[in-house]
Parts: structure tokens; C-alpha cells; sequence
């Protein structure tokens, strides 16, 4: 079940009325945005419109990759062509870097991650925890 505090969203919108963007949705309490340290232009992806919620699932984007995490592994699935991939913390520091040809997997230490990947098809980003 979920935890009774979960929100069930209705329509694109944080809670105090903010349009769902990657900033908006990761900015906290600081307005820090971690994205743009990594030279992500958040404006250039895509956000929810009439209610389209996949624009916020990472499994639906525009480079179509799988990105997710399972144990102390970070999948990339779906790679069809030259892919280039990074992985960061969320205080901004690159813990890997590489280019896939096909589907990879990494091993990383406990903890949450901002994974980029990058082809001729589009660009993607999303954050996983690994435990």
C-alpha cells in the first residue's frame, strides 16, 4: 500500500498550484537546482501537457531508454544506438561516464544519483536511490 501521506495528483501541478517541471518537481525548500550544475537545460525538456503525466515517467522520453535502479544496480535498457551516459551524486559530482552500443548496467554504493543519458534520438534524465 501507500503511505498515507502520498499524494494522488489530478491534473500537472504540484500541490500549491506550480506547473510540473524537473525543476519545480527536485527544487526543495532551497530553490536549488541541481540540473543546472550539470549543464542540463531544464527549460529544453519536455513537461506535462493536458495532462500527459508520461513526460514525467523516465521509462516514457524522448531518447527511449529505460533508466532505473534494482539492488546496488543502475540499468540502461533500450539502447539501440550510440548512447553516451553519466551518472552524478545530487551534490553534483560525475561518478561515471561511458558509451553503450546496447543495454549496460553499473554497480554504484548506496545512494541517490542523477542519470543522464544522451543519443541521436534525444535526451533523458532522471534520479534513482540504490540500495
Amino acid at each position: 500500500g501507500r503511505v498515507e501521506w502520498a499524494i494522488d495528483f489530478t491534473e500537472p501541478k504540484t500541490t500549491d498550484g506550480l506547473d510540473f517541471t524537473l525543476f519545480n518537481w527536485t527544487k526543495g525548500n532551497d530553490n536549488w537546482d541541481p540540473f543546472a550544475e550539470f549543464g542540463i537545460d531544464t527549460d529544453a525538456l519536455p513537461t506535462p501537457q493536458d495532462n500527459a503525466f508520461a513526460t514525467l515517467n523516465p521509462f516514457l522520453n524522448d531518447a527511449g531508454i529505460q533508466m532505473y535502479s534494482f539492488g546496488n544496480e543502475v540499468f540502461f535498457k533500450g539502447i539501440e544506438e550510440t548512447t553516451r551516459v553519466q551518472i552524478y551524486t545530487l551534490d553534483g559530482h560525475l561518478v561515471n561516464a561511458r558509451q553503450i552500443e546496447a543495454d549496460a548496467c553499473v554497480y554504484l554504493p548506496n545512494g541517490a544519483y542523477v542519470l543522464r543519458a544522451q543519443n541521436a534520438t534525444g535526451e533523458t534524465v532522471c534520479k534513482v536511490l540504490v540500495k
